[in-house]
């Protein structure tokens, strides 16, 4: 994954722009869990712990993200001794409708209690997409998705996002590891993410470092941490990712490859439980990372 200088620009031309809100910063995040969509028509590539549903045409695009996957699952079944499996659905943007996904086309999402939906395929729209929150697409020279450069760099977007929301849903599998509010349960899963490619993909992080800096230097007003709640908007969304992702490189540094093994010891520690409050209270690293990152209260409506 390479984030080299490739404008996200183009024209849109869909009916997903006609539905969405008028920016894409004020477009869904992908925080929810939503239904697993019934298409009868896809196709499967079974994988050992990644079992992929692909749309006709897109075996390419399954495999490349199946690739990814199930590296990450492997590692986090040895580390965490976790038995986990789940099902990728990658499919166009037909398919995307028809199975009443209530997410922009581009954006992964997660569906079930383990599973994914990704896009097969990339058009004009979700470029625009990207290009709506001033993000500068990935080039993707690797990629299976065809055609213009920016269509490859929202194809490595996608592979990343699932990424992260993989990271999530082991979370969400081990009990009181996602924590007592929301924004602790972000962390973790980016601290679960960041774990992973601190040990096996070195490379991406430095690529991360570079694409969270440019989401960091847009002008924006600080949010609090309590703003971090399943109805966050995208834009504000990716912000906190970039806010998580400091803090999670944070305590990766101080703990090293253990970091996973340490935060469920600090759970036992608090009856089952990793509270925000032993977190910041055994870490001093992550306090001062928190307290540099959030503003103290929340200056939205009722989210004070």
């Amino acid at each position: 994954m390479a984030w080299a200088g490739v404008p996200a620009e183009a024209q849109v031309q869909s009916s997903q722009a006609q539905r969405a809100p008028e920016t894409s910063r004020e477009m869904a995040a992908p925080t929810k869990l939503h239904h697993a969509p019934e298409i009868f028509d896809t196709l499967a590539l079974p994988g050992d712990f990644a079992t992929m549903r692909y749309s006709l045409g897109q075996l390419d695009r399954a495999a490349r993200l199946q690739f990814r996957l199930e590296p990450q699952l492997r590692a986090y079944r040895r580390w965490l001794d976790l038995e986990l499996d789940i099902t990728v659905y990658v499919l166009t943007r037909k398919h995307w409708d028809e199975g009443r996904i209530a997410m922009p086309y581009g954006v992964p999402v997660r569906v079930g209690r383990a599973g994914l939906a990704a896009p097969a395929e990339s058009d004009d729209s979700v470029i625009r997409l990207w290009a709506g929150l001033d993000i500068t697409l990935p080039n993707s020279t690797s990629s299976s998705l065809r055609g213009l450069a920016q269509q490859g760099g929202t194809a490595v977007m996608a592979d990343f996002l699932s990424q992260l929301l993989t990271a999530e849903i082991v979370v969400d599998q081990i009990p009181g590891l996602a924590g007592n509010k929301h924004w602790v349960r972000g962390f973790m899963a980016q601290l679960a993410l960041v774990s992973y490619f601190d040990r096996v993909e070195e490379e991406t992080l430095r690529d991360l470092d570079l694409f969270f800096t440019q989401v960091l230097a847009q002008p924006r007003e600080r949010l609090a941490a309590s703003d971090y709640h399943p109805d966050v908007r995208l834009g504000d969304w990716l912000w906190f990712q970039a806010r998580f992702y400091q803090g999670a490189k944070v305590l990766v540094e101080k703990e090293g490859r253990d970091v996973l093994k340490r935060m469920m010891k600090l759970r036992n520690r608090n009856d089952g439980l990793l509270t925000d409050a032993a977190l910041l209270d055994k870490y001093k690293e992550v306090s001062a990372w928190y307290h540099a990152s959030f503003a103290a209260v929340s200056t939205r409506p009722g989210r004070h």
